[in-house]
C-alpha cells in the first residue's frame, strides 16, 4: 500500500512546530546509537529561506537494512514509545532531505520527498566509519516564524528541555553524548542574536539531581515512580520546571506557579515510571 507523504502530514501533525524537524533528526540518531551529533544550519540572512540548509550528521549505526526497511514503511516501530511518522515532519518544511548513510563498509544514499516510494542506491564503502548525514533543501515556507528556531543558543535549550529526562537517563547510567549546534550566516542581527555561531550540548555537563522513589500506591501495585529533582537559586526570575518523563520524552504539567514562589530559583521536578510507557 502506498501512502501520500504529503497529505499524511496535514493528518498527523495538523500543526508542527519547526522545533520537531530538530527533535526527530536528533531522536533518530539517539535511537542508532550516536555519541556525536551535529546540527549546521547555514543561511545567508534571516529573511532570505531560498538559503536555507540545515546538515544533520551523526556517528550512529546507519541505515542497514533493517533500519531502512522501518523507514520505508510508515508507522513501522519496534516498540510503544515511538509512532513511525515522526519522519513526516521533514517534508513539511523541506521539499526534499538527501540522506547519505555508512554502515558495514556499505553507502546507502536516497531522497526523501512528499513522493518517496523507497528508491534508493547501495554501494560498496570499505573502510567508512557508520554515521549518517542528512542535509535538508528547498525550503517549503515563505518565512521563518521566529529567530530561535535557527539559532544555535535556544536549540540548544528546546532539545535540552524536550529529552531531559532521555539525557539525564544517560548521564545516571555513564554514556556520552555531544550534540554541537552550528550557525553560519553572512548577514547577522545582534538584536535578535542572530549570528554565526556554536554551542554544544554535552550530556556529562548536565548538573546533578537529588533521586527519590516511593511506590505507585493505587496506581501499580508493582511500579514504583522515581522523582529526580533540583532547586538552585539564581539571579534571575524564577524557572520552575514540572514534567513527566513518557517515552524518554519530556511532558510538562504546570503544578507551581511563579506567582507563588520566592524570587530567584531554579526549580526542576522530574518524574518517571514504567506507568506512563505508550501513553
Amino acid at each position: 500500500m502506498e501512502v501520500n507523504l504529503t497529505n499524511a502530514i496535514k493528518y498527523f501533525f495538523a500543526n508542527p512546530s519547526h522545533e520537531m524537524l530538530y527533535y526527530e533528526a536528533v531522536a533518530n540518531a539517539i535511537d542508532a546509537g550516536a555519541t556525536n551529533i551535529e546540527i549546521k544550519i547555514k543561511m545567508d540572512s534571516f529573511a532570505n529561506t531560498d538559503s536555507l540548509t540545515i546538515e544533520i550528521k551523526d556517528n550512529g549505526e546507519g541505515f542497514n537494512d533493517k533500519n531502512f526497511e522501518k523507514f520505508n514503511n510508515l508507522l513501522d516501530v519496534d516498540d510503544e514509545s515511538h509512532k513511525g511518522v515522526g519522519r513526516l515532519v521533514f517534508i513539511n518544511y523541506f521539499d526534499r532531505v538527501e540522506f547519505t548513510s555508512y554502515f558495514d563498509n556499505q553507502i546507502r544514499t536516497f531522497e526523501f520527498t512528499g513522493g518517496f516510494k523507497g528508491e534508493n542506491v547501495l554501494k560498496p564503502a570499505v573502510g567508512k566509519s557508520n554515521g549518517t548525514i542528512l542535509i535538508f533543501k528547498d525550503y517549503r515556507k515563505e518565512k521563518i516564524k521566529a529567530y530561535d528556531y535557527v539559532k544555535p543558543e535556544a536549540i540548544k535549550k528546546a532539545l535540552l528541555q524536550h529529552f531531559f529526562p532521555l539525557l539525564y537517563g544517560l548521564k545516571v547510567e555513564k554514556k556520552e553524548l555531544r550534540i554541537q549546534i552550528i550557525l553560519e550566516t553572512k548577514e547577522q542581527n545582534i538584536d535578535h542574536g542572530f549570528f554565526t555561531d556554536t554551542k554544544e550540548l554535552i550530556v556529562s555537563q548536565i548538573p546533578e539531581m537529588v533521586l527519590t522513589s516511593f511506590d505507585a500506591n493505587g496506581l501499580d501495585l508493582f511500579e514504583k515512580l522515581d522523582l529526580y529533582y533540583s532547586v538552585k537559586e539564581l539571579q534571575a526570575e524564577t524557572n520552575p520546571i514540572t514534567a513527566l518523563c513518557v517515552d524518554g520524552r519530556t511532558h510538562h504539567v504546570d503544578i507551581l506557579s511563579k506567582g507563588g514562589l520566592p524570587f530567584g530559583y531554579e526549580i526542576i521536578f522530574l518524574l518517571y515510571s514504567n506507568l506512563f510507557a505508550g501513553k
